[in-house]
């Protein structure tokens, strides 16, 4: 059996990224921000999020770590992030849709 590619590892990666976010989503139920202000700020917060875990995995790529290394950085720092940034974005999606499903005067 061969290793997985980067290719494959990546749309791995961001499709268990997206599950998880739509898993986490479900479980957060009523608990998830009303106001579309606090939604846009969480959107913010997760691009602040996943610049500073692509800073992270650049430092740990160029400190010469093991590809062991690297997958650890991976799964504990970008694939949390990933998964706010969707989390979030499903969070806006609402907003678009509860903007379009509001009565109009």
């Amino acid at each position: 059996m061969g290793t997985m590619g980067e290719g494959a590892f990546i749309i791995v990666l961001t499709a268990a990224a997206l599950v998880l976010a739509g898993w986490f989503d479900v479980r957060v139920g009523d608990s998830r921000p009303k106001s579309p202000s606090h939604r846009i700020l969480h959107s913010g917060v997760a691009y602040i999020l996943l610049q500073a875990s692509m800073a992270i995995l650049r430092y740990v790529d160029d400190a010469g770590a093991a590809s062991s290394g690297m997958a650890v950085a991976v799964l504990a720092v970008f694939l949390p992030a990933l998964v706010y940034a969707f989390l979030s974005g499903l969070w806006l999606l609402r907003t678009v849709a509860e903007v379009a499903r509001a009565p109009r005067h």
